[in-house]
């Protein structure tokens, strides 16, 4: 539709995941039967995912820490950080959402996987330590005071707490589920119909 010089695209946007398609090589990871939290990277958050894997390293012995890197960007730029510390690196080419059924937490900085997570009742963290993400995060979703609070770590030391919190106090998880429900459903729009989502376009472009 894009391409064509007779059609109006203003107002179609593309989004989603990278790949929907596998390719006929199979990819070379394995995720343990521990349950999981995941970084999503972005582009250009080497710093937020340095952060993230010498937060969780009290924890790494008894979960699967993995780093995901963005289809777009080299693994290698990630793996240097990754020394030292039980952390998988996941490369681009692997499909994001794969890797969600041992998931426990999910932590980004304002990838799209966040959604793919959240419409699945993962907690999922956004990790905001310049002003840009702040910035960007307010161009792509309408997101209320409480869930700004809830749902953004700000600083290193807020962000193994959190994440020990979702782990392991239920009230704490099921209240951080709820939050995150609420953004969803204000933000997202899910066709559970054949034609749904058909409707909805209609309705954009007619």
């Amino acid at each position: 539709i894009t391409s064509d010089q007779f059609s109006s695209v203003k107002k179609i946007f593309t989004t989603g995941s990278p790949l929907f398609e596998r390719n006929s090589e199979s990819i070379p990871y394995k995720i343990n039967e521990r349950q999981s939290i995941i970084y999503a990277c972005g582009s250009g958050d080497i710093k937020e995912t340095k952060v993230f894997i010498e937060s969780l390293a009290p924890i790494q012995n008894n979960n699967e820490i993995i780093v995901k890197v963005h289809p777009h960007v080299r693994h290698e730029n990630y793996q240097k950080l990754t020394r030292g510390f039980k952390v998988k690196i996941i490369k681009g080419e692997a499909v994001f959402e794969d890797l969600l059924d041992n998931a426990k937490v999910v932590v980004t900085i304002l990838s799209e996987a966040s959604l793919h997570s959240m419409i699945r009742g993962i907690p999922t963290l956004f990790i905001f330590f310049e002003k840009k993400w702040d910035r960007l995060l307010h161009g792509l979703y309408d997101i209320s005071s409480l869930e700004k609070e809830k749902l953004i770590i700000r600083s290193k030391k807020q962000l193994l707490p959190t994440v020990n919190n979702i782990l392991n106090n239920e009230s704490f998880r099921r209240n951080y589920i709820q939050v995150q429900q609420n953004f969803i459903e204000r933000n997202i729009k899910i066709h559970k119909g054949l034609f749904g989502a058909t409707k909805e376009i209609d309705k954009i472009l007619c």
